[in-house]
């Protein structure tokens, strides 16, 4: 009998687990970022850098089953940095570009009520473009462009903070294989010199751990 009780108590704990989240709920996530820097070595010509940066992402998920969340979004980045600002040789301007697609599935695993840990699987293309001014004043500069793709796996922790809000954290490089294909064009005067590039990349957090592959985020929730 006491067995019996015992196998109850488990049972309904683990149901109680998986009934945190109802299928059809969705979720929503996303963020804005914005800095600028500047770096001066000194008070000679071209020691002074200024950057600019922007990032925006949007994602939207939907709970396939109590412990299954798919979703999709993308993301947003903007990069403007003038390096060497006075430099009659070396001073450059450059605008750079990046606009990502994504879909994602996340595996829920219950570890206590309202705490998760975490699978997903990622995939993703991107495409982006850019543009340098060498030496602004001889009216030498570049532009490139190219797309990647990409399939990731992370692994996390997800807890429940209350009836709206999900606060999220990531191991994002437990796997990684990608693809990405690149051209930059040198413009000089009347002379065009054009380089392709590719390569296949292949990465895994189980080799080593660093802080810059963790991700922390809250999402919320939708009634």
């Amino acid at each position: 009998m006491k067995n019996t009780c015992l196998l109850l108590l488990l049972l309904s704990i683990v149901t109680v687990s998986h009934a945190q989240f109802q299928t059809g709920k969705k979720v929503i996530g996303g963020q804005i970022g914005i800095a600028t820097f500047t770096n001066n070595y000194s008070t000679t010509p071209g020691s002074e850098q200024r950057v600019t940066q922007f990032s925006t992402s949007f994602s939207l998920s939907r709970f396939k089953s109590p412990t299954l969340l798919n979703g999709f979004g993308f993301s947003y980045n903007y990069s403007r940095a003038h390096n060497n600002i006075g430099s009659p040789t070396d001073d450059q301007v450059y605008n750079d570009h990046n606009i990502t697609a994504f879909i994602s599935s996340t595996k829920l695993t219950p570890l206590a009520k309202k705490f998760y840990l975490t699978l997903t699987g990622n995939a993703g293309a991107g495409y982006g473009f850019s543009k340098a001014d060498h030496v602004p004043s001889t009216g030498n500069y570049s532009k490139g462009d190219g797309y990647n793709l990409y399939v990731s796996g992370d692994l996390g922790l997800l807890y429940q903070l209350n009836e709206h809000f999900l606060f999220t954290t990531a191991l994002t490089n437990l796997l990684n294989l990608s693809y990405h294909h690149g051209s930059t064009s040198y413009y000089s005067g009347t002379t065009v010199n054009k380089i392709n590039n590719n390569s296949f990349g292949l990465s895994s957090g189980l080799r080593g751990f660093s802080i810059n592959n963790i991700s922390v985020g809250v999402r919320y929730l939708l009634k």
